[in-house]
């Protein structure tokens, strides 16, 4: 899928975050056993990643 985004000139990008499960963003999440386990840190960044990413795609909607 890298390949195929690059060879197309798509302007994109993939962010991973390390011990990190499955349902990061939610403080009710703690099964270890079922791959559920809430991550404040990740949380965080994944919040102002998104938030980034969407002030860049819309900050030109009123122009």
């Amino acid at each position: 899928l890298q390949n195929e985004m690059t060879e197309s000139e798509a302007d994109w990008q993939f962010v991973s975050y390390g011990n990190t499960y499955h349902a990061f963003t939610n403080p009710a999440a703690n099964d270890i056993e079922m791959g559920t386990v809430y991550n404040h840190d990740s949380d965080m960044r994944s919040w102002t990643a998104m938030s980034n990413f969407l002030e860049e795609v819309f900050s030109n909607v009123n122009k």
